[in-house]
């Protein structure tokens, strides 16, 4: 027990950059109306502030996958603190819309590189039978964050003509804690390993295993890592390596055109569209945030309990029934009050529930350790350019496709992604990655 507890408080620490992540997300959403009068922007520009963070998130992803494998997981996870910290100040700062622009792709470089080394970590020092449930946490905070985002705009709602400033800014507080929180975390067994320093990585494993069990799990990390010299990009498309980072790309294409960062980006200004006056919007939005938190962990306890696939196929499920009664309710001209807000929640529900959290550990989980760090960057960049492109498109679809197809294209994705899981996704519960990796890719 005191092996997990150390093992918890360390991925917890780790995860913490996932609250920063959801939170500099979806503080947008609530700066969104103030910014637009306060910089006088068109309906493009307002789309290109609510997705520009993603410019630098495709960045930090595509860059963060060979720094993690040089320098470490830690080391990123302190410069990801560093950047969040900044960005919150300098971004609260902003008297122009270029300078407010780039400080959010400050954010973006945190959040791109943090997206792909919280999960990993944790995946590498977690004992197996949790390993779901610790990868699970990042997860959990970064809806945490979403949901706390939330709640800051609510509240900061009537702070003045500057409210938005105050939205943003506040977010350097936790990112300055989590820098000095990071000096308690040790460095990942398996990096230790792969960079010969052995003595290290025992020194970690006694820490959250058993020591019975230690000279087992080194020997199992050094066979996986035997064959590796250095790895590229031409690693990635050998064998069958290349058909399970096919399916996590697509998976997590998946992830991000369901809609639910559009919904996340957006949430007051679609509540509005159902009728909704501005405070009942932003609480609405709090609502979306909650549920979001409280599915989660829920998520968190049933992945190592039900398995992966089980909540997936669930989850899509929903998501689909919540697109098909928004469309339906768009045609119909019934798009309001809680006929919405009862379809978003449900909809954030099913996500919370399933391809949230499931995404994230299935990823860290089917791909060789060899090739991990390098492959989860490529796979992020893809699916953040898909997040920024359903994110800045939103405000055009609304006026283009309307509700009704907006609302249906997200369902087909969902759709689909329930075959793609049912057909393709294998099931991971409870195994070390060593086997995972032998069972698949061997």
């Amino acid at each position: 027990m005191k092996k997990l507890t150390y093992a918890s408080s360390i991925s917890m620490i780790v995860a913490l950059g996932g609250f920063l992540l959801g939170f500099d997300f979806s503080v947008i959403s609530g700066v969104l109306p103030f910014i637009k009068t306060y910089f006088d922007l068109n309906e493009w520009q307002l789309g290109f502030a609510a997705t520009v963070i993603n410019f630098g998130a495709v960045s930090g992803t595509l860059l963060t996958g060979p720094i993690i494998e040089t320098v470490g997981r830690k080391k990123v996870l302190m410069v990801c603190a560093i950047l969040y910290t900044v960005s919150g100040v300098a971004s609260a700062l902003a008297m122009d819309f270029t300078f407010l622009n780039i400080t959010r792709i400050v954010g973006g470089l945190a959040i791109g590189a943090s997206i792909i080394t919280a999960p990993v970590y944790v995946a590498e020092i977690a004992p197996p039978k949790y390993r779901g449930r610790l990868v699970g946490i990042n997860q959990f905070t970064i809806v945490l964050g979403i949901s706390i985002a939330y709640f800051s705009n609510y509240f900061l709602l009537h702070v003045g003509e500057h409210n938005w400033r105050w939205m943003l800014g506040v977010e350097s507080i936790p990112a300055a804690l989590y820098f000095l929180l990071l000096f308690l975390v040790p460095e990942s067994p398996r990096w230790l390993v792969m960079k010969k320093r052995e003595d290290s990585a025992r020194e970690v494993l006694r820490k959250v295993i058993e020591e019975p069990e230690v000279e087992l799990e080194m020997k199992e990390i050094r066979r996986s890592l035997e064959n590796k010299q250095k790895t590229d990009y031409s690693d990635l498309v050998k064998g069958k390596v290349l058909r399970y980072m096919i399916i996590a790309i697509i998976l997590g294409l998946c992830q991000q055109m369901s809609g639910v960062n559009a919904v996340f980006s957006y949430a007051p200004m679609i509540f509005e569209k159902s009728g909704a006056g501005t405070q009942a919007a932003f609480m609405s939005a709090v609502f979306v945030g909650l549920v979001n938190l409280l599915f989660t962990v829920l998520a968190i306890w049933l992945m190592d309990k039900v398995g992966r696939r089980p909540l997936l196929i669930t989850g899509a499920a929903g998501m689909t029934v919540s697109h098909v009664a928004l469309t339906v309710a768009a045609r119909s001209g019934h798009f309001e009050g809680a006929i919405v807000l009862g379809a978003i929640l449900l909809f954030i529900a099913s996500f919370a529930v399933s391809v949230g959290p499931g995404y994230w550990i299935v990823v860290s989980e089917i791909l060789p350790n060899r090739v991990r760090g390098l492959a989860i960057s490529i796979i992020q960049g893809l699916t953040s350019l898909a997040s920024l492109v359903v994110v800045l498109l939103f405000p055009w679809e609304l006026k283009s496709l309307g509700l009704t197809g907006t609302f249906l294209v997200y369902g087909l994705v969902t759709a689909f992604t329930i075959c793609l899981v049912y057909f393709f996704i294998p099931e991971t519960k409870g195994k070390s990655l060593e086997k995972i990796e032998a069972d698949l890719i061997r």
